[in-house]
């Protein structure tokens, strides 16, 4: 029984840590967002040189 608590306490630990990433993760949302529209037709262009070198 003791076994099943320790085990059950990892798992809740682990849960929250992943919550608490998740939630650190929406918090740079809106500035990764506007990184990526703002480099988003470089990002474009780039792949297009790459064929035609090809």
């Amino acid at each position: 029984m003791k076994g099943n608590m320790q085990r059950c306490k990892l798992v809740m630990d682990q849960v929250t840590e992943a919550r608490d990433t998740m939630l650190k993760v929406l918090d740079h949302k809106d500035k990764v967002l506007k990184l990526l529209n703002q480099n988003g037709a470089v990002k474009k262009s780039n792949k297009l040189k790459r064929k035609d070198r090809a």
